[in-house]
């Protein structure tokens, strides 16, 4: 059912917290989003139907599928949004036909949760430093927050962030 052990092993971790029916997961190597998104799910399903391994693992496939789309989308709306014209389409399609995001979309991986959450900080970022509203800047530290929940190297975000408001900090600073 799973295409290699490491899917298996996260498998066979989610259905046990599953089966003890709690959220506990103790110590993972990825972080815990993706995780808590599959017993919810899984939780969601109990409601119906009796939950197997296949279905699980169904569903938590399906959830990383979910949030590659996300990221077609967010990956689009960048490029419209900066106008990068043909190369940004070529970006775009070149990534999203990449084996390696298609395989990562169809495990049972964070991967492409956190490739959302970066997409779309690094969309929020730009578009701060763009139009400087506040709001926009908080939502990409909720996008990094995110992403580190995801897994840890989503950490890498937030020093994007950081320069970018110490950019736009100093144009206000200025301007007085």
């Amino acid at each position: 059912q799973t295409f290699n052990t490491d899917e298996g092993d996260l498998l066979a971790f989610i259905f046990d917290v599953y089966n003890r029916g709690t959220f506990d997961l103790g110590s993972s190597p990825y972080g815990i989003l993706y995780y808590n998104l599959c017993l919810i799910s899984t939780y969601v399903l109990s409601w119906f139907t009796e939950v197997t391994h296949s279905q699980v693992l169904v569903v938590s496939r399906l959830i990383s599928y979910s949030f590659l789309l996300g990221s077609a989308v967010v990956i689009g709306a960048y490029t419209k949004k900066f106008r990068l014209g043909e190369w940004g389409i070529s970006f775009t399609l070149t990534l999203l036909g990449s084996q390696v995001l298609i395989k990562y979309g169809l495990m049972l991986h964070p991967d492409t949760i956190q490739l959302f959450f970066i997409a779309a900080g690094l969309y929020f970022v730009s578009s701060f430093l763009e139009n400087g509203k506040w709001k926009v800047f908080i939502f990409s530290i909720i996008c990094a927050a995110f992403a580190f929940s995801s897994k840890y190297s989503g950490l890498l975000l937030f020093p994007f962030i950081g320069l970018s408001a110490l950019v736009k900090f100093d144009e206000v600073k200025e301007n007085i």
